[in-house]
């Protein structure tokens, strides 16, 4: 499978999951919940949306896979947390800033991880940094 497809596979995986919390935290059947749902699952998935398009970005290998990593790790946080809120916590009047917020963390997590990465990738192709694979001399 190429790299394509598994980035398409994934984000296609993380949109459907988080659509489907919502939909069992709402109420699908009412035609005016849509109207919210289908902006705020987008605003959800779009951290973990860009991070997948950035990811295809990088030309060193080691700084794409530590990139991939790190997301992964800031997309399972994410709806972790976001289920936890839902379903599994107390209900609390935060609980809605919680799940606006969260993904603004999730930006900021995506958009470090990016930096760093790049910075990474940078240093490596300048000789600076070994890369995976690569021996020390």
């Amino acid at each position: 499978m190429s790299a394509s497809a598994v980035r398409w596979s994934a984000a296609a995986l993380y949109v459907l999951a988080v659509l489907l919390m919502g939909v069992r935290a709402g109420q699908p059947d009412q035609a005016w919940w849509w109207l919210g749902e289908i902006p705020f699952t987008a605003w959800i998935a779009s951290p973990i949306l860009a991070g997948l398009f950035f990811h295809s970005r990088f030309g060193n290998e080691t700084a794409r896979l530590a990139f991939a990593i790190l997301l992964a790790a800031i997309a399972v946080a994410g709806f972790a947390l976001q289920w936890h809120v839902l379903f599994i916590g107390p209900s609390d009047a935060q609980n809605g800033l919680i799940a606006l917020f969260a993904p603004l963390y999730q930006w900021f997590g995506v958009l470090l991880s990016l930096a760093l990465c790049w910075l990474g990738g940078k240093l490596m192709r300048r000789g600076d940094m070994p890369s995976a694979g690569e021996e020390e001399r």
